[in-house]
């Protein structure tokens, strides 16, 4: 048996062919290349011997994660130098209607070495949130400053970047 999809995009098979005779399984997927309903195509099974024909039709709306966050920017209150403080928080929302999935979650600029990422997550479905949890441990004195980088598969916003402060005060 020979085993073809007919019109490949926003649906893909695990197979093309089968052993005659011998029952088999065919995987499909759906992974739609863009949002909107109406996503159609056909498995085709063709029996090699008889000539045989089957048709599986398929069909699918297609989704898009969407970002949100929350806070816009982070503001820790000052502490002292090498002294720790409790964590703060930023507010990540999947508000669209596919699977949002985080590839980075990073820190960078002039004193990043003084903030952390201590906890993120990876994949959310629609309407989940997760926290992503930052620390911060001063290594000099001063405003200190970084930018929180979150990349992810938002077809809209897939870089979101949050300024992230700090004023570090002299060992009482």
């Amino acid at each position: 048996m020979v085993v073809s999809l007919d019109a490949p995009g926003d649906f893909l098979i695990d197979s093309g062919t089968c052993a005659q005779g011998i029952p088999c399984q065919i995987g499909v997927w759906f992974h739609p290349l863009s949002a909107g309903a109406n996503k159609s195509s056909s498995v085709t099974i063709r029996d090699r011997i008889t000539g045989g024909l089957a048709r599986v039709y398929l069909g699918g709306t297609g989704g898009l994660p969407q970002i949100s966050v929350s806070p816009s920017s982070v503001v820790f209150p000052s502490q002292a130098i090498g002294s720790t403080w409790g964590n703060q928080y930023v507010t990540v929302t999947n508000t669209g209607d596919a699977e949002l999935r985080l590839s980075g979650v990073t820190l960078s600029g002039a004193n990043s070495g003084d903030f952390a990422v201590v906890g993120s997550c990876v994949s959310m479905d629609p309407g989940d949130t997760c926290q992503v949890t930052l620390g911060f441990v001063p290594h000099a004195l001063g405003d200190r400053s970084a930018t929180l980088q979150i990349i992810s598969n938002s077809k809209t916003d897939s870089t979101i970047e949050i300024p992230v402060s700090a004023t570090s005060t002299p060992v009482p």
